[in-house]
Parts: structure tokens; sequence; C-alpha cells
């Protein structure tokens, strides 16, 4: 019963700690040399830099008369991301807009801070996401030195969750689908490295599905989006479709965690001030689990490891279009060891 007891208090004080857990940046984009936050998901994926977009701003924009937003216009449904997940407010300074973003925040998103606003024009567009998703079974904590190695060459140690040596978490292999992989079965050797792969991290996730990929960039984010997408749709047609789909206890799992809240001005909106807030946080799912297994002889295994430049993006299950969308080039955002 002492042992029980002692063992319970450990598990608490994890937990606590885990949840307690800072960001590894909270602060203005400006702050930011590797990373940008971008209006629409056309915008080129500027090399050697994290590329964000969120749905959340385009909502706020269709808000705005068709003439100020033009060039920025895109198709968003705002049925593709639940209400409880983002803020929108567009307003004159003279009507206390600021007064009504700050009320509403408070209540909705009591966490987060909002920006000073310069008050530059008369009108000013404002959006928050808060992008939590939580897994029904929470994955282990990797604890050995995880490198990842950005554009340029540059290796990080950072934090990172997944799985390995596994034969013992049922549950959590069962969550994991693997919806695309470059790799046939009849070139497995003792290990492999997938060289492309996209992965539904927890397909009991809902209403919110998260998409780890690793895959040679496109121009665009709408277009690397697409290329994922297209590679999981032939996917389902190959033969290897129904059983290469299963994630098995021999396969290894490897992704960074992250967690940020950025505020963004969008300089390039003329004539309007316009901010973006997000809060992303991307991690083993909430709960403490310790790895303790002794090493055991391995089966063949597909190595699936986020260790290198990789895209994530969140979209409704029942729903084509993302409304979360992050190309990850190097750490700068990353839980550093």
């Amino acid at each position: 019963l002492l042992i029980y007891f002692a063992g319970y208090f450990s598990y608490l004080v994890q937990s606590y700690q885990y949840f307690q857990k800072a960001p590894a940046y909270s602060g203005s984009s400006e702050s930011l040399n590797q990373t940008i936050i971008v209006p629409t998901l056309d915008s080129p994926i500027e090399e050697n830099k994290n590329v964000i977009w969120s749905s959340a701003f385009q909502l706020a924009l269709n808000e705005l008369p068709g003439d100020v937003t033009s060039e920025f216009s895109e198709v968003v449904d705002s049925n593709t991301i639940s209400r409880r997940s983002y803020y929108t407010a567009v307003g004159k300074f003279s009507d206390g807009i600021i007064e009504v973003i700050k009320n509403d925040m408070a209540q909705d998103f009591p966490k987060h801070s909002i920006p000073e606003f310069t008050k530059s024009y008369d009108m000013l567009v404002y959006s928050y996401l808060d992008l939590n998703v939580p897994f029904k079974y929470p994955f282990p904590q990797y604890n050995n030195d995880f490198i990842f190695t950005d554009s340029q060459g540059r290796e990080t140690n950072v934090k990172s969750f997944g799985l390995w040596e596994s034969l013992k978490y049922t549950d959590i292999i069962k969550q994991v689908t693997l919806l695309y992989s470059s790799l046939d079965s009849n070139e497995y050797k003792n290990s492999k490295h997938v060289k492309e792969f996209a992965i539904d991290l927890c397909k009991h996730s809902d209403p919110y599905q998260v998409i780890v990929s690793v895959v040679e960039p496109n121009q665009t984010l709408g277009e690397t989006i697409k290329y994922i997408e297209k590679k999981i749709e032939d996917f389902k047609t190959t033969k290897e479709a129904s059983n290469e789909s299963k994630f098995f206890g021999y396969d290894i799992l490897l992704v960074p965690e992250m967690f940020w809240q950025i505020n963004h001005q969008f300089i390039e909106l003329k004539n309007v001030e316009a901010y973006q807030g997000i809060s992303f946080r991307l991690d083993r799912g909430g709960t403490i689990l310790e790895d303790k297994s002794n090493p055991m002889k391995k089966l063949i295994d597909r190595r699936f490891e986020c260790n290198r430049p990789f895209m994530i993006y969140v979209k409704k299950r029942d729903s084509v279009q993302p409304f979360f969308v992050m190309w990850i080039d190097n750490a700068e955002l990353l839980r550093k060891k």
C-alpha cells in the first residue's frame, strides 16, 4: 500500500510539472528570426523559415469589405473549425473595439494576453486561435536525445514523444494510423528510415485530426497540402494499404514537442490594423507516462522520425480543408533539451 501511494504521489508531481510547462516561445513575431506568419495558403514557403497559417485570420478578414482584402482573399468555411477554438473581432477604435476584445478574450481565453495595438488606422481586425488537441491515449515521453536537423544542416537536441520498443503500448499503437508511406514492403531490411510519410497521430481525436508529414516542400503551403493529400488518396489504392496503414509494435515514431504563443501584426493589409494571435501545443497528450521498458529484440522496424523539416496540419475529420498549417523548417519553436 505504501508503495502504491508513493508511486501515485510521484505521478501527481510529474503531472503537475507537465501542466505547468512554460511555452518554448511567447511573444511577438517580430522577435522571431526564423519563423513567418502568412495570411493565405498561397503564400510562398520562404527558404530556411518556419511558416505558419491559420484560417482564423481569414475568417476575420471576411467581415471586411472585399476591396480592402482582395489580395488576401481565400475561401475559408467557418464550419472547418470549432467556434470554441478561435476568436475574431472587427471594428473601429472610436467605437471601443479594444475594450470589446479585452472583455471577450478575458472570458473565453483568459491565459492569453493581447498585444498593444498601435492605432495606426481607424479600423482594427483581430483573430486568435487556441489549438490544443488531446489524444485519447497519451504517448510516452522520449527521454533520450532526439536530434532535429534543419534545412541548413544545423542540429538541435529537442524534446520529443512517440512510440519505440512499444509492443506493450497496445492501445496507443492502435490509435496511430499511417496515411501514406513511400516505403514499399519489399524494401524492408533490419531497420528502415522512411523518406516520406504522413501519419494521423490519433484516430480518436474529435473533432480534429492532427497529421504530421515528412515531405519535400512545394512552393506554397497549399501546394504542399495538396501533394500530401494526393499521396494519401493514392496510398489507399495500393495493395499495401490495408496492412501497412497499421502501426506495428516494432515500428518507431518520434515527433518533436512544440508549445508556443505568437502575436503577429499583418502590415501587408492597407488602411487596416490587423493582428493575429496563435497558441499551439503539440506533445504526448497531457499525461505523464514513464518508459521503464527493457530493451527487447526488434523485428523489422519502420522508422517514422520527424527529425528533419516536416509539416503539421489540423482539420476537422469531416472536412477537406485544414484550418491550421505549419511547415517546420528549423528548431526555433521546438522545445529544446
